[in-house]
């Protein structure tokens, strides 16, 4: 059973609100650029934008919107995106928090690492695969078996190990918009908040309460995978927009909801 696609309901007011961003989005992407393929690219990203501020701060509803509003940005520039790596991500960051409310299956881990291989053998890198090994060892796929787990706690730090060394014998910034400094530093500002917020109650689409723990390690995960990705790999305009953009959004909102009393905490 695949438990990691989630219900989009027409009738729920921001679901609506998204969809009719997501295609002005797309039909001014299109007259823009002068392309179609590249106006429906824009409309996704602006649509996966919402979808990571919604997998990474799944209580504060509106919080998601901010970062769309960011990712505008993606009008003003010569634009292309990664949709599969951005795909696979979002599908590992649902197998760690559990947002859909089932409990991940052997067949979501299938289907994800069938992702992984494939961007690890397209793009020729490791560093998908390698994500994939430490986003299973963090989620709850295997936890009942004790010998998996610990085959995959191995993998997982061998994966970490070599991460670390290839940041340190080959990493270099490729990212087409921001500076070292500002990723480093978004990054550092993103996983400080998202620590200091955890202690929350987070409900699933089965009305459920999720271990705040498991949103957590879904929100440093990607905080890591941001870096990883930026510094070891060629990441494309608009998946660089999409991250900084979902980072910078909740951050923005989380503070303003704090102030004004936007959402209850």
């Amino acid at each position: 059973m695949f438990t990691l696609g989630r219900d989009i309901d027409i009738h729920y007011p921001t679901n609506q609100l998204i969809l009719i961003l997501t295609a002005v989005s797309a039909v001014i992407g299109i007259f823009t650029s002068g392309d179609f393929i590249t106006g429906v690219k824009i409309g996704g990203t602006i649509f996966l934008t919402w979808a990571f501020g919604r997998e990474l701060d799944p209580k504060r509803e509106y919080g998601a919107f901010v970062g769309v509003v960011f990712a505008l940005y993606s009008f003003f520039v010569p634009f292309d995106v990664g949709l599969m790596e951005l795909f696979f991500l979002l599908l590992l960051l649902r197998l760690i928090n559990t947002t859909s409310g089932d409990q991940p299956t052997l067949l979501d881990a299938g289907i994800v690492l069938i992702i992984a291989a494939f961007l690890s053998f397209n793009l020729k890198t490791p560093i998908y695969s390698l994500l994939y090994l430490i986003g299973i060892f963090l989620s709850d796929v295997f936890k009942k078996n004790q010998f998996v787990q610990t085959v995959l706690t191995f993998l997982a730090v061998g994966s970490s190990a070599y991460i670390i060394y290839r940041f340190i014998s080959q990493g270099t910034f490729k990212g087409p918009i921001l500076s070292v400094l500002t990723v480093v530093g978004l990054v550092l500002l993103y996983s400080l908040f998202a620590y200091i917020d955890k202690d929350k109650k987070i409900y699933d689409d089965q009305k459920n309460e999720i271990d705040s723990i498991k949103i957590l390690k879904a929100q440093l995960f990607f905080a890591v995978t941001v870096v990883v990705l930026t510094f070891l790999t060629n990441p494309t305009i608009g998946n660089m927009i999409l991250y900084a953009s979902t980072m910078a959004g909740l951050i923005v909102y989380g503070q303003l909801s704090k102030i004004v009393k936007i959402e209850d905490d």
